[in-house]
């Protein structure tokens, strides 16, 4: 047997993309051994916002906020199709899974240190719980089919869906309860 063969890829490379070129190779020909882009990521976060185009594009105002709560995590955005426009070339998200095909998959295969699930149905609900994730934040659902929330932040949201007189009696924005969560 031979010496070990070097490692050509860091892996944990906020660039990498692990199924084509990163943007430092396509663009200046760099690899993985003499890249001065190499910045390694301590973590993946993963947000699931599948909702109306309306309302992604209203939970980009959250970004900021995530980076500054996650600095070192690379953020995975699952949303459906017809909203990856809206994320497309957005420097705070650093890959979008479309939704369902290839994200249903990804969810059962990967690992990420923390799921958020924005959206309060089912759908969402039952991919958060199926995501394998350290922390989980918004909501899931359980094994008797319904909602719940993963942390206390959730629970007004999770009321307003379900009480008319909770959701008339809201003074809060949109984004005031999202960061709340």
């Amino acid at each position: 047997m031979g010496a070990a063969r070097p490692a050509l890829f860091k892996m944990d490379c906020w660039q990498f993309r692990g199924d084509r070129p990163c943007v430092p190779h396509k663009e200046e020909g760099v690899i993985c051994s003499a890249c001065s882009h190499y910045r390694p990521s301590q973590g993946r976060l993963l947000l699931i916002k599948l909702g109306a185009m309306g309302d992604v594009l209203r939970t980009t105002s959250l970004l900021p906020s995530l980076r500054t709560r996650f600095p070192s995590f690379r953020l995975l955005w699952m949303t459906q199709r017809e909203s990856i426009p809206l994320l497309e070339n957005n420097p705070l998200v650093d890959q979008i899974i479309p939704y369902p095909f290839p994200g249903y998959p990804l969810l059962q295969t990967g690992h990420f240190n923390v799921a958020i699930n924005l959206d309060v149905d089912k759908e969402s609900g039952a991919l958060a719980s199926l995501a394998r994730a350290d922390a989980k934040i918004g909501f899931g659902i359980g094994q008797d089919g319904n909602l719940f929330a993963y942390n206390d932040g959730a629970v007004p949201w999770l009321e307003m869906s379900l009480l008319d007189d909770q959701k008339k009696a809201n003074k809060k924005t949109y984004h005031e309860l999202l960061c709340q969560m």
